[in-house]
């Protein structure tokens, strides 16, 4: 680059919009020496460095934020069916209602909405709550992995009454 920029000024008078008029003599060489350290210069690289690190180290923050929110989520799904299950086989509550209360217990512990299916056979009760894991996360990560969705099924035996 440097010898190309001597070919292309070794002329005796050059005119430029960035460089003004050159005559030849010491300005060219201070034209030369000025674009020998533009070229060789390094005083730029950890603005650089930075601007491409802060993208990656922010995308690592949020990503584990967002997975860490699923983990919390889903233990707090479960220990919702476990609840809903545990109360229908203690008393005789019908499917609609605890289904409710399954909802009621969701809305309480993870304030994320999801569906839930309470099924009572003649000896156990099975308790299912599900949302996509698309709708769990706070910076929206988790959107692009498209992951499916989150379950936590829970089946308790139903107690004598």
């Amino acid at each position: 680059m440097v010898d190309f920029v001597r070919a292309t000024f070794s002329e005796a008078r050059i005119c430029t919009h960035c460089f003004g008029v050159v005559d030849g003599g010491d300005e060219m060489k201070k034209l030369l020496a000025g674009v020998r350290r533009l070229l060789t210069s390094e005083d730029g690289n950890m603005s650089i460095e930075f601007v491409i690190a802060v993208p990656l180290f922010v995308a690592m923050i949020t990503g584990a934020v967002d997975v860490s929110r699923l983990f919390i989520t889903q233990a707090n799904y479960y220990s919702a069916a476990r609840d809903t299950a545990r109360v229908v086989a203690r008393s005789a509550m019908t499917e609609d209602s605890a289904e409710a209360f399954a909802a009621s217990r969701v809305a309480q512990v993870s304030g994320t909405p999801a569906s839930t299916n309470v099924t009572i056979d003649s000896s156990t009760v099975t308790v299912s709550i599900s949302t996509p894991i698309a709708d769990l996360g706070k910076f929206h990560f988790l959107d692009a992995l498209d992951l499916g969705t989150l379950n936590a099924t829970v089946s308790h035996a139903l107690e004598p009454i």
